[in-house]
């Protein structure tokens, strides 16, 4: 047999240990039995690949649904901006691509806004799950009536495949009832079947509103009919030309951590959309003031004289007129890291400090393996103390930090002179 260009562009990228695949929105291929030979009639799904911002704890939510043709031939059309595994065969016994059973072997596909449609997604199904096919004669597509219901694992996603807003959501599917949706866009609806969910984001900023609703892989409506099938993507977008009203908007930024050493600060506000960035002075009582803003959602961030910047990790929702508005910076020490050392430390001086830890450590946001702590160092001259923030790349790297108790660190102090320092291995 000879593999088309596609088939072989792909096949180099695996070999070579390549991580990303061409970017589009369809995946077109074909799925074969471990023999060779096409498999007819057989379920093609894109299934959100967990992380950061795509419900990181489930694989289970699909974006998209179709089967083979006659001759093994797929495609999944209209699939959100994001990451993907592509899967043929049964719910309980899937085979990823590139021909595995096991998830954490799966090649990840990418899908971007405007992208191309992707060819050569080919793949052989395991032996064990093609014999935990459907029955000959029943649709892979129509819900399993025999499949518990309803439970819904649902993910909230952006048309772009930008992050969510930071800010609190819930679904309502009707009668009043409403559920949390987490950091992730993850939610959970318990629906009876044969009954008619009508759903609702509550919360969100100004300008978003949904777009597209995506039901066991299927497009469907915001007035959904519960068939059994357990997954659910709902898909926002901007409000295109929207224009909002403009309001003042008070309030105070606060837990900035000292070891910044920031004065004369500006507070910094991003649209989350698209617009114009606003900026005013943070007064000396860390208060400040917007005479004329827009509403809608924003990324806060302070800035220096020199222009040195460190976000929120916050976003900032403006609906009305606001006087007690609150920038929390959490007290983190690196809020211009997100998990990688970054140039912050390129060219920084190599010290070593003794001190006695005040903190024990703390993952970044986004990461369970690097993170920080602090400890008091006293300069054994003057007897002034003073407060050091440890970044620790890996954590399984460093000793077990207890408060109370003293350390010698060796490592790399930030380029910008702040009391701050990336550990070596101790």
């Amino acid at each position: 047999m000879i593999a088309s260009v596609n088939s072989l562009k792909i096949m180099a990228l695996l070999i070579f240990g390549a991580v990303q695949l061409p970017e589009g929105r369809s995946v077109a291929g074909t799925v074969r039995l471990p023999g060779g030979e096409p498999a007819a009639g057989v379920r093609v799904v894109a299934m959100v690949a967990p992380g950061v911002g795509r419900g990181g704890r489930t694989s289970s939510v699909l974006a998209s649904l179709t089967q083979t043709d006659k001759d093994g031939h797929y495609r999944l059309e209209d699939i959100p901006p994001g990451r993907y595994f592509i899967a043929a065969g049964a719910v309980a016994s899937p085979t990823f691509f590139p021909g595995t059973t096991l998830q954490n072997e799966a090649q990840v596909v990418s899908i971007t806004q405007g992208g191309a449609a992707i060819a050569g997604i080919d793949f052989a199904m395991n032996g064990n799950t093609v014999n935990s096919q459907q029955p000959s004669g029943v649709n892979p597509l129509i819900a399993n009536s025999s499949r518990p219901c309803c439970d819904i694992t649902g993910l909230i996603l952006t048309d772009d495949g930008h992050r969510l807003p930071t800010v609190p959501l819930k679904i309502n599917s009707g009668n009043n009832t409403s559920v949390s949706v987490d950091d992730d866009g993850l939610f959970h609806l318990f629906v009876r079947r044969d009954t008619t969910a009508q759903l609702a984001i509550e919360g969100l900023p100004p300008g978003y509103f949904l777009k597209t609703v995506v039901y066991g892989g299927m497009n469907a409506t915001p007035n959904l009919l519960i068939d059994g099938r357990n997954s659910l993507i709902l898909v926002i977008d901007v409000q295109p030309g929207a224009t909002f009203p403009s309001v003042t908007a008070r309030g105070k930024v606060s837990n900035l951590a000292r070891e910044l050493n920031v004065t004369n600060l500006s507070l910094v506000l991003t649209p989350t959309i698209t617009g114009e960035t606003f900026m005013t002075p943070v007064q000396p009582d860390s208060s400040f003031e917007y005479s004329r803003i827009p509403v809608g959602s924003y990324r806060a961030a302070v800035r220096d004289a020199a222009g040195n910047t460190w976000p929120s990790p916050t976003t900032v929702v403006i609906r009305e007129a606001v006087s007690d508005l609150k920038i929390d910076f959490g007290n983190n020490p690196f809020p211009d890291l997100t998990g990688l050392p970054g140039p912050l430390f390129a060219g920084g001086k190599e010290i070593t400090i003794t001190g006695v830890a005040t903190q024990r450590f703390t993952g970044m946001s986004g990461s369970k393996r690097s993170g920080y702590f602090r400890m008091d160092v006293k300069d054994e001259r003057t007897g002034v103390i003073t407060s050091w923030a440890i970044y620790v790349s890996d954590v399984n790297l460093v000793a077990n930090i207890v408060a109370g108790q003293t350390y010698t660190v060796t490592g790399t102090a930030a380029h910008d002179g702040t009391s701050r320092l990336i550990a070596k291995p101790f």
